[in-house]
């Protein structure tokens, strides 16, 4: 064969790989990249999502059903805008039989980062994924923030003063969605600012914060608070583990009934002040609770522990930080209390309060 011969060859040989090339990048696009020319279940899909909202403690909430004949099982969430940019994506394991509806809720507490991302004036579009096939439909960035800007915060406040009046007050006020902290106290006389960071928010079945006391240089982590997420969100029971000088603990959480949208524990080191450092730390258990809210509006707060000279406040509010002083706890542990509750070696509520979204 002449130089002519291979050029022609050489020349059909690199047109087929590109419309090789481009076959294989059209399929991709066709198969990952979300469309928005329409909303519900791809061609192709066995999943139909019919509809979705913002829930109650900053979740996400969204009703899929399996249209298709077998058992499917639920892969991936994410969020994208309008033009296809992916804002937030998360792994999930979920079954659907056949025909099947299943309200699936992603936690606030793992939608934190949204709050930078999200334009209240654009659309969002909402996918649930089963393997290849994939549903979905739009929602309003207002609402999405919506539902982040009305979340009531976590607040422990210690009196180191225990019963009596007029005493020092210092106190963390946290925003669970994004594990951000703020820590305000009174000792100068009025309330002020003294640090700020974000606590660990981890999905664990058990954790040891430390086996021994040490020096506040040497603090296992820079947060008076450690939240934990119930990965069954209240469906089921489940037991976590905590280990602290004091030993291994086993928390019992009891399945409850309702549609839940949130539900973890909330850990808290009342020695904790960076503006007034104690020589050392111990075990992050002087307060523990576990917060539950419910689809319409009300939240469970369940004591586990609650303990120690000082005296405790409790808020779940919206107030400014540097007002809680003005504000009425949900409830106080009085100074040199010790609230706990063991049943065949499990820590289970001793007290339980109910309160409503206003």
């Amino acid at each position: 064969m002449g130089d002519g011969g291979y050029s022609i060859l050489a020349a059909v040989i690199l047109i087929l790989v590109t419309i090789f090339t481009a076959v294989v990048i059209y399929m991709w696009v066709l198969y990952r990249v979300p469309s928005f020319q329409r909303e519900g279940e791809t061609s192709f899909s066995k999943i139909k999502v019919e509809g979705a909202r913002a829930g109650s403690g900053g979740s996400i909430v969204i009703y899929v059903r399996n249209v298709g004949d077998s058992e499917t099982r639920l892969t991936a969430f994410y969020i994208v805008d309008l033009k296809g940019n992916i804002v937030y994506f998360k792994q999930i394991s979920l079954n659907l039989k056949p025909r099947e509806l299943k309200r699936v809720v992603v936690q606030g507490v793992l939608l934190g980062e949204l709050k930078d991302k999200v334009n209240p004036e654009e659309k969002y579009y909402i996918k649930l994924a089963s393997g290849s096939c994939e549903s979905g439909c739009t929602v309003p960035g207002s609402a999405l923030v919506r539902s982040f800007t009305s979340l009531k915060k976590v607040v422990f406040l210690a009196d180191t003063n225990g019963n009596n009046p007029g005493g020092n007050f210092h106190w963390v006020y946290l925003d669970y969605t994004s594990g951000n902290y703020v820590m305000y106290d009174n000792y100068t006389g009025s309330p002020q600012f003294i640090y700020k960071g974000t606590a660990p928010v981890l999905l664990v079945d058990s954790y040891t914060i430390s086996t021994k006391w040490v020096p506040w240089s040497e603090r296992p982590v820079d947060s008076p608070v450690v939240v934990i997420l119930n990965p069954t969100l209240g469906s089921e029971d489940w037991v976590f583990k905590w280990t602290d000088p004091e030993g291994t603990h086993r928390f019992y959480i009891e399945a409850l009934e309702g549609e839940i949208e949130a539900d973890f524990l909330v850990f808290w080191e009342d020695l904790f002040n960076p503006a007034h450092p104690p020589a050392a730390i111990d075990d992050w258990k002087d307060h523990v609770v576990r917060i539950t809210a419910f689809a319409n509006g009300t939240y469970r707060i369940a004591v586990y522990v609650a303990k120690g000279g000082y005296a405790q406040r409790f808020y779940l509010t919206n107030i400014d930080p540097s007002k809680i002083l003005e504000e009425t706890p949900e409830y106080v542990k009085p100074g040199g209390a010790y609230w706990k509750k063991v049943e065949n070696g499990y820590l289970r509520p001793i007290k339980v309060f109910k309160i409503s979204e206003s």
